[in-house]
């Protein structure tokens, strides 16, 4: 009873206007949460993106500043990057000159730059080229997850956690067949998980209903 009566004032609170602009804010703020820490996954080698660059020093100045020509390939997590695959640009390659930034070891009059691996400047530049990727599809996955959000479909993220999940063990292959097994453990699997017990708080969160209402049917 006090369950049910606790459902009620929530409900009548929430077809209030200020309960319906909190509501708002609320998914607004999920999905900027989500967005973000999808941008962190999609700079980490391997999870976000698989890449290689042919790296050649032009010219070394005393200061550490380096120029470099730069010749890569890479290929973006489908889910991470999805505005990119969309735009064709999920397996960028090209060249380009930049300048290497050197890092300082020691303080004050005694500093000296920091000598760099070609890994080290490796590294470098496939940041620069990913980075390059990362504020567009925030913005892209932004809207993707608001919409999730706003139609209470959180159960697409079981589905896009199996896509990004795959990407590292398959590439863009790998994160099509862990999109589809992240559909089937959602079709079969999740709906047991659901009506547990322990499945209550998981339907609060992920589903968006209340204990008791979950139903197999809207899987």
């Amino acid at each position: 009873m006090n369950a049910n009566h606790k459902i009620l004032k929530e409900a009548e609170a929430l077809s209030t206007p200020r309960g319906k602009v909190t509501l708002l804010l609320k998914r607004i703020v999920i999905s900027l949460g989500i967005s973000l820490l999808f941008a962190l996954f999609a700079i980490i080698p391997r999870l976000g993106y698989f890449g290689e660059a042919d790296v050649t020093v032009i010219e070394r100045h005393w200061t550490g500043f380096w120029r470099l020509d730069v010749k890569f390939n890479a290929t973006l997590s489908p889910f991470l990057y999805s505005f990119s695959w969309l735009s064709g640009y999920g397996s960028p390659s090209g060249a380009f000159r930049t300048v290497s930034v050197p890092t300082y070891i020691g303080g004050g009059e005694f500093s000296y730059p920091a000598w760099r691996t070609p890994a080290d400047l490796e590294d470098e530049v496939m940041t620069k080229v990913i980075i390059s990727e990362v504020p567009i599809n925030i913005l892209f996955n932004f809207g993707v997850i608001l919409a999730v959000e706003l139609t209470k479909l959180r159960r697409l993220y079981f589905c896009i956690l199996g896509g990004i999940l795959g990407f590292p063990i398959g590439g863009p292959i790998g994160a099509v067949v862990g999109f589809f097994v992240g559909t089937l453990l959602l079709i079969y699997v999740i709906p047991t998980i659901m009506k547990s017990p322990y499945g209550a708080k998981i339907r609060s969160f992920f589903l968006g209903e209340e204990a008791g209402s979950y139903d197999a049917s809207r899987s």
